[in-house]
């Protein structure tokens, strides 16, 4: 299985790529896990989205936003698309969205993600380090997590 990676500001991304990232987030997001939210936000014309297609087809996704400090980013709305579940690519998108954040910014030293309690030993077996409590985000248990380079 062959993967092409890209991380765009919003303003680079193509109609379609902008129509396949909203369709995928309110897929899983708001559909598989019954969980009515505002999923687009002005948030996003100001990020950059981190994009994995296999044969044209989007597959992987995550939105980095950045932060009062340039050291420090956030990765958000982490998915990987129920098609490609099977195969286990969760890890590549991470290894390549920290990578891919760690050459465009290269003053990053730190990403902090909003983890779902249910898969925190996922993000650990990728280097994040759970920070602090455990707290409800759309009614969902979640924690910080924090990879430092």
């Amino acid at each position: 299985m062959s993967w092409d990676f890209a991380l765009k500001h919003y303003q680079e991304l193509s109609k379609k790529e902008l129509f396949d990232l909203a369709k995928l987030r309110i897929d899983v997001f708001i559909v598989e896990q019954h969980c009515p939210y505002p999923d687009l936000e002005e948030l996003d014309q100001n990020c950059h989205h981190f994009l994995g297609k296999n044969k044209d087809q989007l597959g992987l996704y995550a939105r980095l936003i950045a932060t009062e400090n340039p050291a420090i980013k956030k990765l958000g709305r982490i998915i990987v698309s129920p098609e490609f579940r099977p195969q286990k690519v969760g890890k590549l998108l991470m290894t390549e969205a920290l990578q891919a954040t760690k050459s465009a910014f290269p003053e990053t030293e730190q990403i902090v993600i909003s983890a779902q309690q249910a898969i925190v030993s996922f993000y650990q077996s990728v280097g994040f380090i759970p920070e602090g409590d455990i707290y409800l985000e759309d009614r969902i248990p979640h924690i910080k997590m924090v990879y430092s380079y």
